[in-house]
Parts: structure tokens; C-alpha cells; sequence
């Protein structure tokens, strides 16, 4: 998992088996990590990924949590349609911010 970080962001990218609780779970403790800097905006990168599970699902969502305690905010970055789909059927996309550039 690379991340990279300025003043007002911290970006990380997310593993490309994200079915695994092992990879989500070093994921999550990595932000959680950088949440101790109070980032304005956490970056998570799904370039990579390729396949994406309902516990990684959870885990975004409690880290978005976490960052609206502090005033920051949670943006998904280049997910491609076929890492998207298991946020639909959870029915959860409107719930996050993402961005494709």
C-alpha cells in the first residue's frame, strides 16, 4: 500500500485484493495512522483494485466516520466501473465522494 501526503492531504492506494480482512485491515490501521496528522482530506486511490469485498466496504465507511468527526472528509479516486459495482449492490455509493480524473 503506497501513500503520499501535503499540509491538507493524505493519499493512499488501495491493495488490488481488497477481499482479504488481512490487506483491509493493514489498509485501515495505515490511515488510522495518518488520521493522528488531522489531514483535511484523505485521498484512497482504487486504481488498483481489482477485486473489493463487503468488509472493505465497512472499513471505508467507518474511516469516513471517523474523518467527519475531525472535519475531514473521505474522497475515492479512480475506481474503475467493476470496483464500483460492489458499492452498488450495498447500495452505499451515494454515501461517499469520489472523483475520476
Amino acid at each position: 500500500m503506497e501513500s503520499t501526503s501535503n499540509e491538507s492531504h493524505v493519499s493512499f492506494t488501495l491493495p488490488s485484493d481488497c477481499t482479504s480482512s488481512d490487506n483491509v485491515m493493514r489498509f485501515a490501521a495505515e490511515v488510522r495512522e495518518a488520521l493522528q496528522e488531522l489531514p483535511a482530506t484523505v485521498i484512497v486511490d482504487g486504481s488498483e483494485v481489482k477485486r473489493l469485498g463487503s468488509v472493505a466496504i465497512g472499513t471505508l465507511a467507518s474511516l469516513q466516520s471517523d474523518l467527519r468527526e475531525y472535519g475531514g472528509r473521505l474522497v475515492f479516486r479512480r475506481f474503475s466501473r467493476p470496483a464500483r459495482i460492489p458499492f452498488e449492490i450495498c447500495r452505499v455509493t451515494e454515501h461517499f465522494v469520489w472523483q475520476d480524473d
